[in-house]
């Protein structure tokens, strides 16, 4: 920060330092924080949503199918599928700021709850065949990048690397196979893998 301070580029943190508004710019610790945020937001969103998402498609041979045979023209739908099916963000704590109820469970004002997007994405009220993972699913109003005021800012990004980055790998390993089984990272609100060994 204190370097692009002294010599902005055209950078993202340079940008992130110069920013003000009504005479005030971001402190040390928001800017700071910021930078967790797009590093986490970026880069976890889309390295995790698409490792889980291959290997649970290249565990299904059939749902693999129309992947392989047109990686650009399902490339769209899939990277949606993988975000819905294992999404890479599992849950998020919120703290309610007033008295409310939720199914029945009264919740205080002060109280934190956790919203379990991974599980909310397999709700059979919203997604037809929600334990199915199909990549040619056309309404997929997942939320694996939250939702409102809480929307990841790093959704766009996540989505253009996955829609790049996924047609390309099966254009260059159209025999692409799982060869061994993934090792799981072991974290639960991040979730992805440490290691998968693939063949092809």
């Amino acid at each position: 920060m204190e370097l692009r301070k002294a010599r902005p580029g055209n950078d993202l943190i340079s940008t992130l330092v110069a920013v003000e508004k009504d005479g005030e710019r971001l402190s040390v610790e928001e800017l700071i924080a910021t930078c967790v945020l797009l590093l986490n937001a970026g880069h976890e969103a889309s390295v995790n949503g698409f490792g889980n998402g291959m290997v649970a498609a290249l565990r299904r041979p059939t749902t693999m199918k129309p992947l392989r045979e047109d990686p650009r023209g399902v490339s769209r739908t899939a990277l949606e599928e993988f975000l819905r099916f294992d999404s890479p963000l599992q849950l998020f704590e919120r703290t309610a700021t007033s008295d409310t109820e939720i199914n029945g469970v009264a919740i205080r004002a002060g109280q934190k709850i956790a919203a379990l997007l991974g599980a909310a994405n397999r709700d059979a009220d919203v997604f037809d065949d929600a334990d199915t993972m199909d990549l040619t699913r056309e309404t997929n109003p997942h939320i694996a990048f939250g939702a409102g005021i809480h929307f990841c800012i790093g959704a766009p990004l996540a989505r253009l690397e996955m829609a790049v980055s996924l047609p390309a790998l099966i254009d260059r390993f159209p025999r692409l196979e799982l060869a061994g089984e993934p090792v799981r990272r072991p974290t639960f609100v991040l979730r992805g893998y440490d290691e998968v060994l693939v063949t092809g």
